[in-house]
């Protein structure tokens, strides 16, 4: 095998040796386990992707919970520390949006793989949601930022 010429396969190709290993039992069964292996593998991609996005919104609900209150001159509690509160609400939106992004090119592989394209719809139109919301969270931020700044 060492000298052997690479080609690339044309789509005849591909029939052919798809036809020759689906004549035997054992071929058959070699293409349906690499094909749920392959299943696998992209499940776990988008599952990862998952709870990247699910420690994302966690973080964001930690950090709210966790800051320390803000005080007057005069010692009245007005709220959140604004500026360490601000930075994890920016670190959280971009991981999030991160593991949107890793979420959408798994559900594009799948797409390409030949998954169920109504499944791969659905996926993506979750993290258009995704995408759509994550401005409206920036601005929330900014509101947040210059509220702080007038506080401070």
């Amino acid at each position: 095998m060492g000298g052997a010429e690479t080609r690339t396969l044309l789509p005849t190709d591909y029939e052919s040796i798809h036809a020759a290993v689906v004549e035997t039992t054992r071929g058959r069964w070699f293409l349906e386990e690499f094909a749920r292996r392959n299943r696998q593998s992209d499940t776990q991609l988008i599952l990862n992707a998952l709870r990247d996005l699910a420690a994302g919104f966690a973080h964001t609900v930690d950090a709210f919970a966790s800051a320390p209150p803000h005080r007057t001159e005069e010692g009245h509690e007005v709220g959140h520390t604004p500026e360490p509160l601000l930075q994890r609400g920016r670190e959280a939106l971009v991981a999030m949006l991160a593991a949107a992004e890793r979420i959408q090119e798994a559900a594009w592989l799948l797409q390409a793989k030949g998954a169920d394209a109504e499944c791969c719809a659905v996926i993506d139109a979750q993290v258009r949601a995704i995408y759509t919301a994550a401005p409206l969270q920036e601005l929330s931020l900014l509101g947040l930022s210059h509220g702080a700044g007038k506080a401070a």
